[in-house]
């Protein structure tokens, strides 16, 4: 039999939560009661009562409660609140809560609370539903403390971060009812079918219509949100148009408001950001949603939403914006320094228009004004210079952002008309005419003006990154659209780029490349470009034609990178910023010198002058400096001229960059000759010791492919199959081994069809493969079936009829479902389980490097699995030779160099290519001498473990080998080792580094947002600092008596106790002295300050016991006071307990007792 729940069930229940949430202390409540009957000339009874203190009768808040759907009648709630004797109502029917005030026998609604907690009454009983209620009876109580302490909710300063939490707070509660909203509309087939072209149209592919439905609650979510901000943000300047505040607590439907607010707008200005032009807009704003949107209108007005900075939309974007969505669409977000120094290098006049092709929420838009404004020495007005910025995105929503940032430049000018065009950048070429909307418009007409695209004298930007496999992902036909664009491009001026008409660029070039194509035409005769990368182009295959484009039609002004700080926190690459100037003179070109930039500082440092308004003349002037620095920098005069010949290439440095001037032919004459193996990385990483030990010894050192064929391990196709782990357990079958698979398949299998293989270097961690510590067997049967059967090898033929059963699971860069036998990868072999079994190799060569450096020896009876590169020596004599040098600090030097360090996990990584063309020693050129030099130094590291780079380079056996190499090679190790060593541990330093600050770049970002609200809760709570102990909590009447306690100069902890007795240690655990007792220990742990050497504490442990309940008391209040504080602010119980237990040790309390949070 069910039982109905019932409405006096609950708020008992409601009581006794309340009564548990103050019992944990922090309120300045007592308890709460239910259903008290209140005196007067009719009884009424309020369902729950908040008292301060229930033996005075003094009631601070009352709370009626009433079933989901019905209303409190607000007649009765005056004289309820006039007999209890209370300033405060809550009336709550679980969907929505309100907070009143009454005073003086009128009521005042202070807060709604849009709770949707449960929709009957049965629910409460649900565990879920218990949990969402509690913290609702929290947020009731958090607020009711607010006003008892204060009388009004405060309204503090608007800090960024904080502010986007708000608002990240409540898009997650607008999300749900988006989803269901655009579900309901796409069950029309007419409206599903634009808003999944809309879709795909914006770059924002939906795989099926759950993932468009959650698509396309987060556009009309985010675009709705962002249309608020921005209409409360012009209304500033216009306040005929309608106070959507205001007007939200008493409309009926919070849609028609907003959509009525934003037409008034759009007849002033500002058409581009509120025109309702796509299936998502149109379909309207939820009904069952508008009391979030209430609350957070209300919670703007509140928290001071007029004080907005200029830079805080383009905040909201970057933070709003799920991380797996911003990754998959190459959406970073670029900061202003690095922003402002690639301008420096492009935006060198004034004169001309610039744009940026892929300008996302407008950030470099928004600076190309700024540098504008400056160089026409603040004479131009808003409108001209809004007339030489060009901009263009793929999505709406960030391109209308970036309009609203060009919008806000000034707000209350009518003739605002930012040119940022919603776009595929690949379907806009010069000359072309675009439509934008009109500045103002007349009523009831919105007619296009049309502008024509014009060639510029600068582009800039942050190009997405968006690697090869995903191009196609975001929309069908992507590929093919991009190729059309470039072939209409450079067919008649550029015939290298293609090959029987189609692009030379390699299937495994990145979206960056074929948009430095694109762009590229649109660059007027001697204008700049200036854009951020990846690094791949400079190590990479494919960047070889891109490197040759580049040669062929630019002079390369700079390459710049930097590994003093990740200039992205999320961006999982590695990247540089590229300036390249039009210049169809061949001879001006091959002149001019390339400028390698290692930039050694973080740009904050580099650039001192952070404020982007007030500063903006000495920034400017500033960053001209540093680009003339770069740009007019000169080779060292040296003994080595650069030429073909020669290898050694030298830098100049300072404290702020090292810069690598190379001559452009030199370049061009290395691309001819290396082809896709010439490599730019090296000029920015490299340390002048590599370019040193290429040019003397150069007779000495032959590419690796000279010596060695270099092959990938086995690529078994169907690693779930081919690599089987021994069980330990005793085969059934005779020279069988019982094994088992990651399918979770367990049998016997002959062993003469299992062959160690190395999986992971995890395996061998030295130079000697222990085939013991192997943990894989690689399954490896040349015979048919039939054969199998005939032999009597029943367990391989077991083992292959259950994986022809089988089918791939769910894997990137593989479809599900498809039968091993039918893999592509499989089809080309006698039979699909077959793998052919490879000449003897030498040694592995690791694809993954982190920060220990070698490469093992393979023993016959091994083989390599698909994380490594095998070594298959040409000529068998000296391939001991060959392993020594290959383990040598030198050839780590070269392998950290030639490696592709362009990823942002700060993992190393070495290819085929990448080896083949590192220096190895030429083994017919060694002197036998210095053979058995080698020999005998390489035999003691080869037994022991390798150690990471920093240990490995302080050992006595490494430097004594690595010097018999330099030795071999020509080279004094005397000077030479020392600079190897030094450069080597830089190199890897500040690649694993990177990674580690970028991680921790998004957590300073939040300990700086702390450190202002700390700052700010200190100033306001505790002005005066604390109350001294124990000075403020002994009476002074009469002096006690007092004993003096020796500290050692330093803080005192308690340590063990036994039968009464106290240690007090210091920090190293010495003991210092023995107390009396718990409360004698507490007093001492709190009255320690600084260089105190002598604690007073009173004989009378009734003085002792007093004054430290008194200061407990004091401490946990003032804690309370300063989380909620806290809490007011950043909207987040742990952060606010933090803040304020660092106000109080930093205001010198020392006590180590329990403080509620």
């Amino acid at each position: 039999m069910s039982t109905k729940a019932t409405e006096r069930e609950i708020c008992v229940w409601l009581s006794q939560e309340i009564n548990r949430i103050l019992d944990q202390g922090g309120y300045p409540f007592q308890e709460s009661t239910g259903e008290s009957s209140l005196t007067g000339t009719t009884s009424l009874f309020p369902d729950i009562l908040i008292w301060k203190n229930r033996e005075a009768k003094d009631c601070f808040a009352l709370m009626e409660i009433k079933p989901p759907g019905k209303i409190e009648s607000r007649e009765k709630l005056p004289e309820k609140a006039s007999r209890a004797k209370v300033d405060y109502i809550i009336t709550w029917n679980f969907t929505e809560a309100t907070l009143f005030s009454y005073a003086d026998g009128t009521s005042d609604e202070k807060k709604t609370y849009p709770t949707n907690a449960i929709s009957n009454l049965e629910e409460w009983l649900r565990e879920d539903k218990k949990i969402i209620l509690r913290k609702c009876l929290k947020d009731f109580l958090d607020d009711l403390r607010e006003l008892s302490q204060k009388g009004h909710f405060y309204q503090f300063p608007l800090d960024k971060h904080f502010f986007i939490k708000l608002l990240h707070d409540s898009l997650d509660r607008l999300y749900p009812y988006f989803i269901d909203h655009v579900a309901d509309a796409m069950r029309d087939r007419k409206q599903s079918d634009k808003i999944m072209s809309y879709l795909v149209e914006q770059g924002i592919p939906a795989w099926d219509k759950r993932e468009a439905h959650e698509q396309g609650a987060r556009f009309g979510a985010y675009g709705l949100l962002t249309k608020i901000i921005f209409y409360l943000t012009i209304r500033r300047h216009f306040r005929d148009l309608p106070d959507i505040i205001s007007e939200s607590e008493k409309a009926r439907s919070l849609g028609k408001v907003i959509s009525r607010a934003f037409a008034s707008a759009r007849k002033i200005d500002w058409q581009a950001v509120f025109d309702e032009d796509n299936p998502i807009d149109e379909i309207g704003v939820p009904q069952n949603c508008h009391g979030i949107l209430i609350d957070l209108l209300k919670k703007l007005a509140e928290y001071k939403f007029g004080e907005l900075k200029e830079d805080i939309i383009g905040e909201i974007f970057q933070n709003l914006i799920p991380p797996d969505r911003r990754h998959l669409f190459g959406q970073y977000f670029t900061r202003e320094d690095l922003v402002d120094f690639i301008i420096g290098f492009v935006a060198q006049s004034p004169q001309g228009n610039f744009c940026d092709p892929t300008c996302g929420s407008g950030t470099f838009l928004n600076r190309l004004y700024s540098r504008l404004k400056w160089q026409w020495g603040y004479g131009k007005g808003h409108i001209d210079l809004l007339s030489q910025i060009w901009g263009v995105d793929i999505a709406k929503f960030p391109a209308e952002l970036a309009t609203i940032n060009l919008f806000t430049r000034d707000v209350g000018n009518y003739r605002n008309f930012p040119r940022v065009q919603v776009k595929d950048f690949f379907e806009v070429r010069p000359g072309q005419e675009l439509d934008f909307p009109p500045p103002q418009a007349a009523p009831g007409r919105f007619d296009k003006i049309k502008e024509k695209i014009p060639l510029f004298a600068g582009m800039v930007g942050n190009f997405p990154f968006i690697r090869q496999e995903q191009i196609e992902k975001v929309s069908k036909g992507n590929k093919a659209k991009i190729t059309r664009a470039i072939q209409k491009d450079w067919t008649d001026d550029y015939r290298d780029i293609f090959k029987n008409g189609d692009l030379k660029l390699s299937g495994q070039a990145d979206i960056y490349a074929y948009l430095y194509l694109h762009a590229a035409k649109f660059v007027a005769p001697d204008g700049r470009m200036g854009f951020i990368t990846s690094n791949s182009y400079l190590d990479v295959g494919y960047g070889y034609e891109l490197k040759k484009f580049f040669l062929s039609k630019f002079k390369i002004i700079a390459v710049v990178a930097s590994w003093a700080e990740p200039w992205f926190d999320s961006a999982a690459v590695n990247t540089v910023f590229t300036i390249l100037e039009r210049c169809d003179d061949a001879q001006e070109r091959n002149e001019h010198y390339v400028k390698f930039v290692k930039v050694k500082k973080k740009l904050e440092d580099l650039i001192p002058y952070p404020d982007l308004d007030r500063d903006e003349q000495q920034r400017w002037s500033y960053i001209d400096k540093l680009v003339r620095k770069i740009e007019y920098a000169k080779a060292p005069e040296g003994k080595y001229q650069l030429n073909k010949d020669t290898q050694y290439i030298p830098s100049v440095e300072d404290d702020d960059f090292r810069i690598r001037p190379i001559k452009q032919s030199f370049l061009l004459e290395e691309l001819n000759e290396r082809k896709h193996s010439a490599k730019w990385g090296k000029y920015l990483r490299a340390p002048d010791v590599y370019f040193e030990i290429l040019e003397r010894g150069k007779d000495h050192l032959v590419p690796l492919d000279k010596l060695a064929d270099i092959r990938r391990g086995y690529t078994t196709g169907i690693n779930e199959f081919f690599y089987v782990q021994p069980t330990g357990q005793k085969p059934e079958r005779k020279k069988c081994l019982n094994v088992k698979n990651s399918r979770g398949w367990v049998g016997d299998i002959e062993q003469i069809f299992l062959k160690p293989v190395i999986k992971s270097p995890k395996e061998a961690d030295k130079i000697i493969i222990d085939p013991r510590k192997l943990k894989f067997k690689l399954f490896m049967c040349n015979m048919s079936k039939a054969d199998l059967k005939k032999s009597g090898y029943l367990g391989a033929l077991k083992y292959i009829q259950w994986g022809e059963k089988q089918k791939t699971g769910k894997r990137k860069g593989r479809p599900e479902g498809v039968p091993w036998p039918e893999v592509p990868s499989v089809q080309n072999r006698p039979y699909w389980f077959v793998i052919e079994e490879a000449q003897e190799p030498l040694l592995l060569m690791k694809r993954f490097v982190d920060k220990r450096f070698y490469f093992p020896s393979l023993p016959k009876t091994i083989s390599a699995g698909d994380t490594f590169f095998v070594a298959y020596p040409k000529k068998t004599e000296r391939q001991n030779l060959l392993l020594s040098y290959l383990n040598s600090t030198v050839y780590s030097l070269f392998v950290e160099i030639h490696g592709r360090a362009n990823m942002g996990d700060g993992v190393l990584t070495f290819y085929g290519p990448d080896i083949e063309s590192t220096s190895v020693l030429s083994l017919q050129k060694v002197q036998d001498s210095n053979i058995e030099g080698i020999r005998k130094c390489f035999s003691r590291i080869s037994k022991r473990r390798i150690h990471d780079v920093e240990k490995e380079l302080r050992l006595e056996d490494r430097r004594a080998f690595d010097a018999s190499i330099l030795e071999a090679i020509g080279l004094n190790p005397d000077e030479y080792l020392p600079r190897i060593y030094d450069g080597l541990k830089e190199l890897v330093r500040e690649r694993l580094a990177l990674p580690k600050m970028r991680k921790a770049s998004a957590k300073t970002k939040i300990d700086i947002s702390t450190a202002e609200a700390k700052e700010h809760v200190e100033r306001e709570i505790l002005p005066d600092g604390l109350e001294s102990f124990p000075g403020a909590f002994i009476p002074q009447l009469k002096k006690p008596a007092m004993m003096e306690i020796p500290t050692g100069d330093q803080p005192l902890k308690i340590g063990h106790h036994f039968f009464g007795k106290y240690e007090m240690i210091d920090e190293s655990g010495t003991k210092i002295y023995e107390a009396n007792g718990l409360d004698m220990a507490e007093f001492i742990v709190c009255s320690y300050k600084p260089n105190d050497c002598l604690i007073a504490v009173p004989r009378d442990n009734k003085i002792i016991i007093k004054a430290l309940s008194k200061y407990k008391k004091y401490i946990k209040d003032t804690c309370a006071k300063l989380a909620q504080r806290a809490f007011s602010i950043c909207h987040d119980h742990d952060m606010a307990h933090r803040i304020a237990l660092e106000i109080l040790r930093e205001n010198g309390y020392s006590g180590d007792f329990e403080l509620s949070e």
